[in-house]
């Protein structure tokens, strides 16, 4: 799994990037794989471990799967709807 930090996010949007040293650009998530992660209050600066996986939609994109929010990120960001 990689580990990046949460650049940004927008829940009404529907999407976010996670910046992380594994990986040279950016990496594009869904809101589906917040939900699916049942990850609550993502913020920005929360750490967060996740698979990168091309884009079933749209070949040769790369997007994050399979979101984990790291120990200890609970805090500030625990149960708010982000």
């Amino acid at each position: 799994m990689a580990v990046g930090v949460v650049k940004w996010f927008n829940a009404r949007k529907g999407y976010g990037f996670i910046a992380s040293p594994d990986w040279p650009k950016d990496v594009f998530f869904h809101v589906s794989a917040v939900r699916q992660a049942r990850i609550s209050g993502l913020r920005e600066g929360d750490r967060l471990a996740f698979e990168l996986e091309e884009d079933p939609g749209c070949p040769g994109r790369i997007i994050a799967r399979r979101l984990r929010r790291l120990e200890g990120d609970e805090g500030p960001s625990a149960g708010r709807d982000g």
